[in-house]
């Protein structure tokens, strides 16, 4: 397993870094991803490169990063949580 995410910072090099290690053939497809905190937040804007590529990977993303990830308001993922999250894992993969 790797985990990426906690205090690692928004610096745009961190965030280069970050989308690299998802790429295909970097991790090894039999690794399990977890991504929180700046490592979802390396993905505002571009949540399209944020997909697993036949791997197993874990997004733990609070409503702000979810807001980030999506574009839509912290308001409207409150709302409905469970259905953003389904929309969301349609669109990335």
């Amino acid at each position: 397993m790797i985990a990426i995410g906690p205090g690692i910072s928004r610096n745009p090099e961190t965030s280069q870094l970050v989308r690299a290690l998802l790429k295909p053939g970097v991790a090894p497809a039999n690794v399990v991803i977890v991504l929180d905190a700046d490592a979802l937040n390396a993905f505002e804007g571009v949540a399209g490169e944020l997909n697993g590529e036949g791997r197993s990977m874990v997004i733990t993303p609070h409503p702000g990063e979810m807001a980030r990830l999506t574009g839509i308001t912290i308001a409207q993922i409150q709302a409905n949580r469970v259905e953003v999250a389904r929309n969301f894992r349609e669109n990335i993969s």
